[in-house]
């Protein structure tokens, strides 16, 4: 992979609904955060806010501030119930002080490509057909692994929790309707990738919420970054707050969950990129 002899540590959290989940839920995942002090900058693949209003964005806004990294997110769908789709991506954007809804950051010789929702479809749905080509140009142009962060899971990954009311990447709405086309991309660059999802508000017990693939001469890796709030359609205000580390580097990713509240390991795992 052109050398690359370093990694990229970065964190991420799934579904944040600032506007409706508990204020001091909200808090807690950034103030965990910012007790690591090693790493490049906090990630959310989607539903930054509810209803996608200026309030809402003002709420994720002041959290960031506790950060001494950057902040980075997706459009969701929640994100583009304001209205106009071209009005939710201007908030967007501006809230997120980003170029366009859909952008790159290349760290340490890592891609990290954030894709966004076309719009506002059903108010469910997540698709990125708009997109496409900016994933192809992304994995095709890199020199070494490429993270692809959205909103939407790719069908046939993440399943439902033994006992727990759950979505699934199989459910319609749920997987991401270009999931084949991601996939065909995926093996046609022949670049390791992690794919970042939320949207399931899987717990961590979800059958597949990390899974891997092998595609070709590529590797593509799929994890489903779960809700501070939700455990599928249900708001627990007693469930940990899931807070994701991850090092990506020539070899693979190392993996460790957290518990955002007490700091505890929940579950640690390496992904292999051979």
């Amino acid at each position: 992979m052109s050398g690359m002899n370093h990694s990229v540590r970065f964190l991420a959290a799934g579904d944040l609904h600032a506007g409706l989940i508990p204020e001091d839920r909200l808090a807690a995942v950034f103030r965990a955060a910012a007790r690591h002090q090693d790493v490049a900058f906090l990630a959310a693949p989607g539903d930054l806010t509810n209803e996608a209003l200026p309030e809402q964005y003002s709420l994720i806004q002041r959290q960031v501030k506790r950060l001494p990294f950057p902040f980075y997110g997706t459009m969701g769908n929640h994100d583009a119930l304001a209205g106009p789709d071209s009005y939710a991506r201007h908030l967007f954007c501006r809230a997120m002080e980003v170029e366009g809804p859909t952008y790159l950051r290349d760290v340490n010789g890592v891609r990290f490509i954030f894709v966004s929702t076309d719009g506002n479809t059903d108010g469910v749905t997540v698709s990125i057909r708009t997109s496409l080509h900016a994933l192809r140009d992304a994995l095709n142009s890199a020199d070494g692994p490429v993270v692809v962060l959205c909103h939407a899971p790719l069908t046939g990954t993440v399943d439902a929790a033994p006992g727990r009311p759950s979505f699934r990447s199989d459910d319609p709405q749920f997987g991401l309707p270009e999931s084949q086309d991601v996939r065909r991309l995926v093996r046609e660059a022949g670049k390791p990738v992690l794919y970042l999802s939320g949207h399931t508000h899987s717990p961590l017990e979800a059958d597949n919420l990390i899974c891997s693939e092998r595609l070709g001469d590529a590797t593509l890796h799929s994890v489903n970054v779960s809700s501070p709030y939700f455990t599928g359609r249900d708001m627990d205000i007693h469930a940990p707050i899931l807070l994701y580390r991850f090092e990506v580097g020539p070899e693979g990713v190392d993996l460790r969950i957290e518990d955002a509240q007490t700091e505890a390991t929940l579950l640690e795992r390496t992904l292999s990129f051979r």
